[in-house]
């Protein structure tokens, strides 16, 4: 990742965390799950860094490591999506909001980026539509992803603790999750888009 991306993530990181902490302490509350989040958001950050590690060791784009941190990053993901969503639904009074408001922020920073990086990553050997399906199916999954994680309480790592019973709720589930993801994926689209345009002199 290069320097400037980071710093400006890092920063707006550390912002989220000053924010909370003052809350906490003013009003004697704790925040323990808000904090977890914030360091969740960071694992598609970090495997998208490997993902990336690997794809320029490789002669091409299908590769067994790059299938495999892919789809790693894949199932992460939504953790950056649910810093976004997350806290608005806890959002009661103006001070939440400024409260709340540096980590929803560093949710769009680190979505915008992951999805620029894969969509560059994959366009030198794709075509433009296969991209915007690429960027289509990573907008449904993660859409899906969240639907867990908001209404089914599952996280990631159920996939490896649970699997059984986190495939059985999610096909449960299917049709009922369609009209939260279908505003998942139309949200998450017009963020990436708007985003790469207003987020860019941040983030490049």
């Amino acid at each position: 990742m290069p320097t400037k991306n980071l710093l400006a993530i890092i920063l707006v990181h550390v912002i989220s965390l000053i924010a909370m902490e003052a809350k906490d302490y003013a009003l004697g509350t704790s925040h323990t799950g808000y904090f977890f989040n914030l360091a969740m958001a960071w694992t598609p950050v970090a495997l998208l860094y490997l993902l990336k590690v690997s794809y320029n060791h490789a002669s091409g784009p299908i590769k067994p490591l790059i299938i495999f941190f892919f789809g790693t990053w894949l199932l992460f993901f939504p953790n950056a999506t649910y810093l976004i969503v997350d806290p608005v639904l806890h959002v009661k009074s103006l001070l939440d909001l400024i409260v709340y408001a540096p980590s929803i922020i560093l949710g769009i920073m680190i979505v915008v980026y992951s999805l620029k990086e894969i969509e560059d990553m994959f366009t030198p050997y794709f075509s433009e539509e296969v991209v915007s399906g690429i960027l289509a199916a990573i907008f449904y999954t993660t859409s899906f992803g969240l639907y867990l994680g908001l209404f089914g309480r599952w996280n990631s790592w159920d996939l490896f603790t649970q699997p059984i019973q986190l495939l059985t709720w999610s096909y449960g589930h299917i049709l009922t999750s369609a009209p939260f993801c279908l505003a998942s994926i139309v949200g998450l689209a017009v963020t990436y888009f708007l985003g790469k345009k207003i987020l860019n002199p941040c983030l490049y």
